[in-house]
């Protein structure tokens, strides 16, 4: 009994050797994109990307691991509350990351699922946080600008479908920007003249692999394309963050959260 005591411990031991760290420890990636359209007041300007916390409570671990990086802007890209998680906890952390930048943020599919989505999208005009919902605004520093523009999921009224053609000014030769929770139409999203794209949805593929990567993604699709990471196509570069959370019933395995941080060149 006593060495089936011991087999038992060891095995737990071990499986929290690989859990614990794709549960609480929050890894920060860092991302450089150069582009001849960056403006150079814009040069080294730190995007710090948050996404799928799905009502997690981790604040402080996050509060922490913003205020290393530098930020000069925090995007929220959906998913921040799950279909049926608590509010409280991620209005809280929006009030604590408002003093360190300005912070904007899109809805992911669980936004649009909560029973209190009314409440919360009303909860969202009256904090630090700009909502953008099938929109687009400039972003200026010392005299020049750049464009960020921002969609609602599929599941919302906003989204790319309707709006993508009216987010870009025509001819612009602006950098631009665009949030966007699902990056399964990253053609479309290049198609319309994004030069950077900041997506989530997909979990990192919740279990990852050696040399093979994400196994599924969030609606069990096996190997999915875009589980985390940069994508290029036509001149659009895509960031897509493997998020804080896992999914219902399915730990993250080697799969640590993570937190990109994009970092501007102009070149």
């Amino acid at each position: 009994m006593k060495k089936l005591a011991r087999i038992f411990l060891a095995v737990l031991l071990m499986a929290a050797a690989v859990l614990l760290p794709s549960a609480y420890n929050i890894k920060t990636v860092y991302y450089e994109l150069s582009s001849d359209k960056i403006p150079p007041a814009f040069d080294g300007f730190r995007i710090v990307q948050i996404s799928d916390l799905h009502s997690r409570d981790i604040n402080e671990l996050i509060i922490r691991a913003v205020e290393k990086t530098g930020a000069d802007m925090i995007v929220f890209t959906g998913d921040m509350i799950d279909r049926a998680g608590d509010r409280d906890s991620v209005l809280e952390l929006f009030g604590a990351l408002g003093g360190i930048a300005p912070m904007y943020y899109v809805t992911g599919n669980h936004e649009w699922a909560n029973k209190g989505k009314s409440d919360y999208l009303e909860e969202l005009k009256q904090s630090e946080v700009r909502l953008l919902r099938g929109e687009s605004v400039e972003l200026t520093r010392g005299g020049e600008s750049m464009l960020l523009a921002g969609v609602d999921d599929p599941n919302g009224p906003e989204n790319f479908a309707k709006t993508g053609k009216t987010l870009l000014p025509p001819d612009s030769d602006e950098f631009s920007i665009l949030l966007a929770h699902r990056p399964d139409m990253f053609a479309d999203y290049a198609e319309a003249g994004f030069d950077l794209v900041l997506s989530g949805h997909k979990h990192g593929g919740l279990i990852r692999l050696p040399i093979v990567g994400g196994l599924l993604d969030t609606g069990m699709t096996l190997l999915p394309e875009f589980d985390g990471g940069e994508f290029s196509r036509g001149g659009c570069e895509m960031i897509v963050s493997r998020g804080l959370s896992g999914a219902e019933g399915i730990p993250r395995v080697f799969n640590r959260p993570e937190i990109p941080v994009i970092i501007l060149k102009c070149s």
